[in-house]
């Protein structure tokens, strides 16, 4: 294997693992959309972020299968399986084209009209479900999550500290605390839900078409490794039709095996030669003694 395979492989295995992180990473993200929603259970809720579950299950699916597609590289690269290869980049591009469907929703969502309303929606659907679910598995699940938004994003309520008022939740004021400070958030979740998004699009986009443009490298680099699998298989098939050949041309004749002795071969005529160098040599120094 010269250098040019070993690039290929080391930039086929780099992208693949990077890959690799981001799908698990976006996978998880999903999950957890998908486990909170699960776990609420309210027709409102469910009503209004239907979407948002809706592309959480789309993200989850597709990350999979990405992961799942990506190992199969592997293994057709590890063991030079050019059909796994070609199945690889059949597998990779339709998952390139489904992932659209994903990105063009979360797009939707980025839209500040659209976002406000499903920001407004879950804070209010958080709070009127903890009021109404108290005591239960889902109005605890509520407060937790609004404990979560409400702590990252610095924010209080849908609109404010007063909607715990609305909703029949003033014990539960202390969740918009600043730490261990008396001191509450005053700005509403909606608004910094929406903030945070606007801030973050750019990340997010940067790293939804990153995943993508590494994923049609790799299918460029699967391209040319089944390239140098062919080359290298001629090259291979090349070799052993010239050997039959070669040993053909070497074989000894029948007439140099019948008569050995009129045919010597090349690696006994020097060894003979010495021999009888050797042996005329001592018959002729005695002579040349006497005459002496």
């Amino acid at each position: 294997m010269n250098c040019y395979n070993c690039y290929l492989l080391y930039w086929f295995f780099l992208l693949s693992s990077l890959i690799i992180v981001i799908a698990v990473a976006v996978a998880c993200g999903a999950g957890a959309v998908m486990f909170i929603s699960t776990k609420l259970g309210q027709a409102q809720i469910r009503d209004e972020l239907s979407l948002i579950n809706t592309t959480a299950i789309l993200v989850l699916i597709i990350s999979c299968l990405v992961v799942f597609v990506i190992l199969w590289g592997f293994y057709g690269v590890c063991f030079g399986a050019r059909l796994v290869l070609v199945s690889y980049m059949i597998l990779m591009v339709l998952l390139v084209m489904a992932e659209v469907v994903p990105i063009g929703l979360l797009w939707i969502f980025t839209n500040k009209k659209v976002l406000a309303k499903v920001a407004d929606d879950l804070m209010n659907g958080l709070l009127a479900t903890a009021d109404k679910q108290y005591g239960n598995e889902a109005g605890l699940m509520c407060l937790t999550v609004l404990s979560v938004i409400q702590s990252r994003l610095r924010c209080c309520g849908a609109n404010s500290i007063e909607d715990y008022d609305k909703f029949n939740l003033q014990s539960y004021k202390y969740l918009c605390k600043k730490g261990k400070q008396e001191e509450l958030y005053l700005e509403g979740c909606t608004v910094a839900i929406n903030s945070w998004f606007s801030h973050n699009t750019t990340l997010m986009g940067t790293i939804a078409f990153g995943s993508i443009i590494f994923e049609v490298m790799t299918v460029v680099l699967a391209g040319l490794l089944i390239g140098r699998i062919k080359q290298e298989a001629k090259i291979e098939a090349f070799d052993a039709m010239a050997k039959p050949a070669v040993k053909s041309e070497t074989a000894p004749t029948r007439q140099s095996i019948a008569h050995p002795e009129t045919s010597p071969t090349k690696s006994e005529s020097p060894s003979g030669l010495r021999s009888i160098s050797r042996f005329s040599s001592r018959s002729i120094s005695p002579t040349t003694s006497n005459a002496s």
